[in-house]
Order: structure tokens, then sequence, then C-alpha cells
């Protein structure tokens, strides 16, 4: 095969495969704008996720003065690599009213496996549709991961991070949290 049959093939293939995932992303997002019940923070506070014991449950906000809300999955390595950070803030804050709360855009089996090597020491939740509805609540209707978001105890978004978080900005962002509190107050 010549140069140009390769790179017509490759160009061919990423133009493809671009046109699919776009056609992916858009079916995704009209499956997340046909919620039925738009989230509130109310709701929020009632809506169920999955534990990976495979427990229904609400989200533990209302007991943590800041949540540290991130979403992840099994497949997304900055996700992976964040959660020795989180395990580690958690066990540092929690009795100083911030909580950990980690749901994955993935599947239980997945997570199983996952944990075996990495343990997640703080409350995390696994799901799909449900997952996407509230990473979409939150801003990320892209469904970009990780992606971190910080609420007060009823679930009212005070900031998000798209992206990595390093253990110093993790703490910046409580910190300007917990100032956005203060002064809601």
């Amino acid at each position: 095969m010549s140069k140009k049959s390769v790179a017509t093939i490759i160009g061919l293939s990423l133009t493809l495969g671009y046109f699919f995932g776009e056609l992916k992303r858009i079916e995704r997002v009209e499956q997340v704008s046909r919620v039925d019940k738009p989230l509130s923070s109310k709701n929020l506070l009632e809506q169920k996720f999955t534990t990976v014991g495979m427990v229904e449950s609400g989200l533990p906000l209302q007991n943590n003065d800041v949540n540290v809300i991130n979403f992840w999955a099994t497949w997304c390595p900055p996700c992976k690599k964040e959660i020795p950070i989180f395990n580690k803030k958690f066990a540092t804050d929690f009795e100083k009213g911030v909580g950990i709360i980690g749901i994955a855009l993935d599947e239980e089996d997945h997570i199983k496996d996952f944990i075996t090597t990495q343990p997640i020491h703080y409350p995390h939740f696994f799901g799909q549709q449900n997952v996407s509805e509230l990473m979409s609540y939150y801003g990320n209707s892209m469904g970009v991961l990780p992606f971190t978001v910080f609420t007060n105890s009823d679930g009212q978004y005070l900031s998000s991070v798209v992206g990595e978080v390093s253990y110093e900005s993790l703490s910046n962002a409580i910190l300007e949290a917990q100032k956005l509190i203060e002064k809601s107050q």
C-alpha cells in the first residue's frame, strides 16, 4: 500500500470515528434532557444511587458543611490517579465537616475489580443514566471526566473542577467553597 492510501484510510477512519462519536454523544445528551422530573436540590437529596454492594441510597450530603462530589470511571487514568488524593482528604477533613463522595460512571463489576487494587475509603456509588443526569445538573452535559463538584449540605452548587485535581488544588477549592458558604449565611 502506498503512503497516500494509508493516509486516506487513516483520515477516513478518524472522520468516521468522530462522526459516530458525535452521534453517540448527541444520543446521550438527548437521553439526559428527557428527564421526567428535572433535578433540584430538593429532589437531589431524594434521588437514589447504587453502592457497589447493590444497595440503593441517597447521597450523604446533609451531614457535611461542604460536599466534594467526584465523578470518575475505572477506564479514566486521571480519575484513578485522583483516588488516593480523595482518600487522604477524606481521612483528614471528614471530622471538619467535609464530605467526599465518589460517583462512578461505570459498571459494578469494573468497580469491584478496581477496588481490589485501589481501595476507596469514602462513600462511593455508581450508575449510568442517573449519574449522567447529575453531571448535567451540575453543568457537565458533555460527560467530561474527572469532574469534581463542590456543594453545600443541601446539594446546592458552589463550584466545580473539570479535569484532574491535585491535593493542593483540592484543598484550595474546599477553602473557597467554605468561604462561599460563610458569605451566604
